[in-house]
Formats: C-alpha cells, structure tokens, sequence
C-alpha cells in the first residue's frame, strides 16, 4: 500500500513495511545480529520519486564510472560504499529506518575524487 503523503512525500510504502523488508535499523543490526541489514537497503528505496532519482543517476554517472573502472573496480567501490554509508547511518541516524542507494552513489564520487587526488 502507500502510505499518506504526510508521513511517507515519496509516494511510497509506509516505514513499517521498509523495516520489514531489510531496511536499515540500528536497533535490529547492534541487538538482533541482522547483519544484512547494511546492505539490503540499497535494494529498497521509499518511493516512486526516490526510486527515479537513483535510478536516473546511477545509469548517467554509474554507467560512465563502470566503464572507465571496470565491473570489478566499480562493484567494490559501490558495495563498500553502500556498507559503509549504512554503518555511517547506524551511528549517527539511529531513530531512522533508511533505505535507498544513495550512500553508494555518493561513493563511486568519492571514488573519483580518490582517484583525481591520490
């Protein structure tokens, strides 16, 4: 179903439902020992709008980073990332079931910046 505008503006499922289907949860990862929980969010996005914003990303900027990079390379870079952006997101964001590729994206940019700098 899709929850209300005012608790879910993304035209989506409301949080519960995100939580359920692995969405990031402090609480479930640290108490639980539901480890998959850090990367099955980048599976997961909260709604028709978040869904095309990645999704219009990723197949401008991922397409252009995987074939300067490689599958390999680029699966690395993005698989850390979207770990790593959920481990960020357990300390600092809590109280927030998260979801969505976005940590990930941000990653392959930062892989990039690496890369130009280092």
């Amino acid at each position: 179903s899709i929850a209300p505008f005012n608790i879910n503006p993304m035209i989506g499922p409301p949080p519960d439902a995100l939580d359920y289907w692995g969405g990031k949860n402090a609480l479930k990862i640290i108490d639980d020992g539901e480890y998959f929980r850090l990367l099955t969010p980048i599976f997961l996005h909260a709604g028709i709008i978040h869904l095309l914003g990645n999704i219009s990303v990723q197949l401008d900027i991922g397409a252009f980073f995987e074939r300067e990079w490689g599958t390999p390379i680029w699966m690395v870079i993005y698989i850390t990332s979207a770990i790593g952006s959920s481990l960020y997101s357990v300390c600092f964001k809590p109280d927030n079931v998260s979801v969505g590729s976005s940590g990930a994206v941000m990653g392959l940019f930062g892989g990039k910046l690496g890369e130009i700098f280092c």
